[in-house]
């Protein structure tokens, strides 16, 4: 396994097909599912599968995507996965450095887990020119990830309770780069 990591302000087409096949596989590991979301920014978790069927949830998630940057795990031309951001986005009750990147969404193949992509997705991120802050949000039992952020020493940020479900909070991290 030969893993080129690359870093796009817009994805290239040749990997929109390959985007949508993770976002298609990861759908139901997030929660609430990418399908009954409408965009990677939503501020409440309230399910629109009733609006939109999930084809259509899955392509407007994507669309919201190719408005972002993106860090790619590329093995022989093949998308891995990969890691998207948004540069300077802040929320309203979230104190965070204007100047930022808002991790929006982390995409994994199965094939591919457990052998440190998501690690080195920071790694590159926490690298980049002009980002001296990054931040994301997860919900409160996405554990792996959390896992990960605190070995990366991001700290909790902002924690809104019962925001996804009843007992399921969302939860922001943080890390100042260069510190």
């Amino acid at each position: 396994m030969e893993i080129a990591y690359l870093i796009y302000d817009i994805l290239p087409e040749q990997y929109h097909e390959d985007i949508k096949r993770l976002l298609v596989m990861a759908d139901k590991e997030f929660f609430p599912p990418l399908s009954s979301r409408v965009s990677t920014t939503q501020n409440h978790f309230h399910d629109n599968a009733s609006i939109h069927n999930e084809k259509d949830t899955i392509l407007l998630y994507f669309k919201a995507l190719l408005k972002q940057c993106f860090i790619l795990a590329v093995d022989n031309d093949r998308v891995a996965g990969f890691l998207s951001f948004r540069k300077n986005h802040t929320y309203i009750d979230i104190d965070v450095l204007s100047e930022n990147a808002y991790v929006s969404t982390i995409c994994i193949d199965v094939e591919y887990r457990r052998h440190g992509i998501a690690n080195c997705f920071y790694d590159k991120l926490e690298t980049i020119k002009d980002i001296p802050f990054v931040y994301t949000r997860t919900w409160d039992q996405n554990y792996s990830h959390i896992y990960l952020l605190k070995k990366r020493n991001y700290e909790l940020l902002y924690e809104i309770v019962d925001d996804r479900a009843p007992g399921i909070n969302t939860v922001y991290y943080g890390k100042k780069i260069g510190v």
